[in-house]
């Protein structure tokens, strides 16, 4: 099934959104109920049609590609700031200010938009079992620190890193490379899981990684992945 004997490793990281939870019900539910604390009344699937678009033309941005994926939390509350103004202006809401910007920022790590994935647990506590050191590697900002205890899933994973805590984002290998210095774990014996083709499985494995893409809806051709989490064990 996979091109690695799962015996032979020694831990299992995780990407975090989608792929250990998932925004619920829709991101422009999330920007709806904001919104409409500051008095302001949108439709969540006018948001929804628009912010693929608008974030497919910000990636470039996000990533910073061009200088190898370094980042830090300075750059990434800029970063953000931008991105949301970006949405505003897509659904043509003039109004701004630093309340509605941090609402919408907290929205993002608050537990109630959030759904974990299905079986993940039951996948987790097997890990466990079979004593494989387990973690996260997230491009999100420290708000996955929060998303994690709140959601109950701290207590499966010895380490997780944010882009801020290893100063990098994926496709870097840098990312994967901090990773793997910090834990004392060579590449070779890392699995990645997660739900981003380029992102998570490509870039893990140039990093040295073993990769498995976690993909629910669409089975694709020589790629090792799963499409449910009770398939990932030895």
């Amino acid at each position: 099934m996979f091109d690695f004997n799962f015996g032979e490793i020694k831990a299992v990281f995780f990407d975090a959104d989608n792929t250990l939870y998932k925004v619920v019900p829709t991101y422009g539910h999330v920007y709806r109920d904001v919104l409409k604390k500051h008095g302001i009344a949108v439709n969540p699937d006018s948001i929804n049609r628009k912010i693929g678009k608008i974030w497919t033309g910000f990636a470039s941005d996000y990533l910073n590609i061009s200088q190898n994926g370094q980042t830090n939390k300075e750059r990434e509350d800029q970063l953000w700031q931008e991105f949301f103004s970006r949405v505003l202006n897509g659904i043509n809401v003039s109004f701004r200010s630093e309340d509605l910007y941090s609402d919408i920022y907290k929205a993002f790590s608050d537990v109630k938009y959030r759904k974990i994935t299905n079986h993940l647990i039951e996948c987790l506590e097997n890990l466990k079992i079979q004593g494989k050191v387990l973690g996260v590697l997230s491009n999100y900002d420290l708000r996955v620190h929060s998303l994690l205890k709140e959601l109950g899933l701290n207590k499966y994973f010895e380490y997780t890193f944010s882009c801020i805590d290893v100063g990098f984002k994926k496709p870097s290998k840098r990312a994967f490379e901090v990773v793997s210095d910090s834990i004392g774990i060579s590449g070779e014996k890392i699995i990645y899981v997660g739900d981003n083709l380029e992102l998570d499985y490509i870039a893990s494995r140039n990093a040295g990684w073993k990769s498995i893409l976690y993909s629910p809806l669409l089975q694709r051709k020589n790629v090792y992945s799963i499409a449910s989490f009770l398939e990932l064990r030895d």
